[in-house]
């Protein structure tokens, strides 16, 4: 009675949402389950629910739990039932724990009952066939049944140790296609790497080879379209993963045999249903006797129009094993509209399709090329496009050469980095033929870009114009300019120009003063170390004139090395000076030796003439009220100077006489 009352339960009696005890209504069901058990208990007749001290995350008792245990002891073939029959878990999880302790009728189960455990989808269940299938097995005479029931078990030891006897006794199950093919069509993943492996260092004879394949394709045309889940598999993965790897260990370990396999049988495979089975078919082809030119027109046409994106995908690789002339001078269209996809594996798929034209026909290559360009000037309809042409061009050979200079400038021109990119290469690729088309501002123009490719480009440019700048000092002052590019890549190679490849003619005063009137104070460092490496004497005036004007306080403080030297004794010079001077002085807390130099400079001045004094009394009178007190007692020392010599000029100071006092 109590086996006829287990055997009415199957798992989908269970109450998801009741845990840990899904059976908790079935009161006569737990009754027999759990009489004895240490974590249930019949809570107020209605249900069988956890005890207080027991938790749900406990690992199951080892004790008995169900009522009458001695009674049970006695019908182990009760037990042996209710394995085999039962598809409820806490009924297996029982049986196996009861007849565990009934080691005697162990001997008596037979390989096939044995087999029926190891079927079960049930670990526990299957990890007890396990142990009784290790008493079983004959090595000498192996039960090939017996070890493909180890090897797709729910108990991972078990399949280890199916999967240890079978290399053991590799030469008699490589004989046996039929246990091959089911070795291979295992429902357990873990089964289907080995015979992957195994089948991949073995040697099959061509007729068993043959028959195996025959078995398997049978095997996989026969599944329905809405196949049920494979045991032990999730929903996620199930038959279509074990499709894939099945196909898999076709395609590694017999492909010679596959490029002559019945191209009917092929049509069955594509015609089928199940997509990773089509898939199948068209990998077949792929490496198939029959060429592609010689294939119905219809099946790379299917294909190639399928909504599922991998055989899409296998589709154009068959494509592409078309003849060369056939895919240049009819198919060309088809290329280009796959190699603009939205779908980026799709535009993959085309590229060594494209490549390999390209290698061999240039006119092809110019042609492809110029259709990839005039599709970077539009707006980018799917995300990634410009950039996938943009590097399926840079490996296309020979033809960057071949483009004109006007759309060189206009892909320059455009908003987006891609296409700017391959102007960039193009301008690489031509410069030296289209040198003469640029100015030196253009050129230092391009070193701003965005792109790395047209920066290098601008600057592989400008190598090539050297002896232009070492002829015309306009040219040089243009190239200068390149110090001060917003990108450090340029300033650097402009740096390594200009202190590298020009010397003390190409320096003049116009070039050394564009370099130091820079923006950038690192440009304004290089053009005063130049202009100290490459002095003339007879330019120290203009030198004085123009870094005078500079705002820089760093420039000011350079223009006075030149004050002794070239405003000495000159009234007009010292008039022209007087808002570098001014400018000077002005600053607070700042440039102390610039004030300096010009404190003593305008103080010897003062005294050479009267005219130069007056210049001076002006400038200290202008900037004796907003002087700091540092500087202060320096301007007045030098107007009591000015009015001890020449008392008539007007200054902001009252001389008062010394009044001797006596006590």
């Amino acid at each position: 009675m109590a086996v006829g009352v287990l055997l009415q339960y199957s798992d989908a009696d269970g109450i998801n949402n009741f845990y840990p005890n899904a059976f908790a209504y079935y009161l006569t069901f737990n009754h027999i389950l759990y009489e004895n058990s240490p974590r249930y208990t019949l809570c107020y007749g209605k249900s069988w629910d956890w005890k207080r001290d027991y938790q749900p995350r406990d690992a199951e008792p080892t004790v008995r739990e169900e009522a009458f245990p001695q009674l049970w002891q006695q019908q182990p073939e009760a037990l042996l039932k209710l394995l085999v029959e039962s598809e409820c878990n806490p009924v297996h999880h029982f049986a196996v724990k009861a007849l565990q302790n009934c080691k005697q009728f162990h001997n008596s189960i037979n390989i096939d009952k044995i087999i029926q455990l190891l079927n079960k989808p049930y670990e526990i269940t299957a990890q007890f066939g396990y142990k009784l299938a290790l008493k079983k097995y004959d090595s000498n005479n192996p039960d090939k049944t017996l070890i493909l029931a180890l090897a797709n078990c729910l108990s991972k030891p078990a399949r280890k140790q199916a999967h240890k006897w079978i290399k053991q006794n590799q030469g008699k199950f490589l004989q046996d296609s039929s246990f091959i093919a089911a070795l291979i069509l295992s429902n357990q993943s873990e089964t289907r790497q080995f015979a992957k492996t195994f089948l991949g260092k073995a040697v099959i004879n061509e007729s068993t080879a043959q028959i195996i394949i025959g078995k398997i394709l049978a095997e996989l045309l026969a599944i329905p379209p809405n196949p049920p889940l494979i045991r032990g598999e999730s929903e996620a993965g199930g038959i279509e993963e074990l499709i894939k790897e099945v196909s898999e260990i076709l395609l590694i370990t017999f492909p010679s045999q596959l490029r002559t396999l019945n191209l009917n049988v092929i049509n069955d495979l594509l015609n089928h249903p199940i997509i990773e089975i089509q898939e199948l078919g068209a990998r077949i082809l792929l490496n198939h006797q029959i060429p592609a030119k010689d294939l119905p027109a219809h099946i790379i046409e299917s294909l190639l129009a399928s909504e599922n994106e991998s055989l899409r995908i296998l589709g154009i690789r068959l494509f592409g094993q078309l003849p060369d002339d056939k895919l240049i001078n009819e198919e060309r269209e088809l290329i280009i509209a796959i190699a603009i996809n939205s779908n980026p594996e799709i535009r993959n798929a085309i590229k060594p399709v494209i490549n390999r034209l390209a290698a061999a026909n240039p006119e092809f290559t110019l042609d492809i090329a110029s259709e990839f360009i005039e599709i970077l000037f539009t707006k980018e309809k799917h995300e990634g496009l410009h950039s996938f042409l943009v590097n399926l061009l840079k490996e296309l050979p020979k033809w960057m050469t071949r483009i004109s200079q006007e759309t060189t400038l206009q892909l320059l021109k455009t908003k987006t980095s891609a296409p700017q990119e391959l102007g960039g290469l193009l301008l690489s690729a031509n410069y030296q033929t289209w040198i003469e088309e640029f100015t030196t501002s253009e050129i230092v123009k391009l070193s701003n870009h965005e792109i790395a490719a047209v920066r290098n480009a601008s600057h592989q440019m400008l190598s090539q114009i050297l002896n232009r700048l070492r002829n015309d000092s306009q040219e040089m002052v243009a190239a200068v300019r390149m110090l001060e590019a917003k990108w450090q890549d340029s300033r650097d190679f402009a740096f390594q120009l200009f202190t590298t490849e020009f010397g003390e003619n190409e320096f003049t005063p116009e070039v050394l003063v564009s370099i130091c009137d820079s923006v950038r104070e690192e440009a304004r460092r290089l053009g005063r170390d130049l202009l100290t490496k490459n002095f003339q004497s007879l330019d120290g005036e203009e030198y004085l004139l123009k870094f005078s004007e500079h705002p820089s306080l760093n420039m000011q403080l350079f223009a006075t090395n030149y004050l002794e030297t070239y405003a000495k004794d000159d009234t007009e010079k010292l008039q022209q000076l007087t808002p570098f001077f001014i400018s000077i002085l002005s600053r607070v807390n700042r440039g102390s030796v610039a004030k300096k130099r010009t404190f003593a400079f305008l103080e010897a001045e003062a005294q050479k003439s009267e005219k130069a004094a007056k210049i001076v009394a002006e400038i200290m009178t202008r900037q004796s009220v907003t002087m700091a007190i540092a500087d202060k007692s320096s301007a007045i020392q030098i107007m009591l100077k000015i009015h001890k010599k020449y008392p008539h000029l007007a200054l902001p100071i009252e001389v008062k006489p010394v009044v001797e006092v006596r006590s």
